[in-house]
């Protein structure tokens, strides 16, 4: 498994150090390519229902930012759902192209 590589964790972690600011230093510039920004495209967005990165109000703002949104949450999975429940995803991720 790719993340089972030496300095594979670290990698992933620091791109959110790098990128990331702390909350307090958050301004109008950090928001790419504006913090009023939406799109048309239909999104789904598959969420652990566990995952401590991202909280769940965080859901709760999605809309402001897509026209289209379907979301997901998985029950005990946590922050990479991908790895976790590989069959769910790949399963939601195929009837979503389809019904597009």
């Amino acid at each position: 498994m790719a993340m089972a590589r030496p300095g594979a964790v670290t990698g992933g972690i620091n791109w959110y150090r790098a990128n990331i600011p702390a909350f307090n230093d958050i301004s109008d510039k950090d928001f790419w390519p504006s913090q009023s920004a939406r799109t048309t495209v239909s999104s789904m967005l598959i969420w652990g229902e566990t995952d401590k990165t991202f909280v769940p109000e965080f859901l709760q703002q999605l809309p402001n930012y897509v026209d289209q949104l379907r979301i997901e949450i998985l029950p005990g999975v946590g922050h990479t759902p991908q790895i976790e429940a590989p069959n769910k995803v790949n399963h939601l991720i195929r009837e979503f192209i389809e019904l597009e």
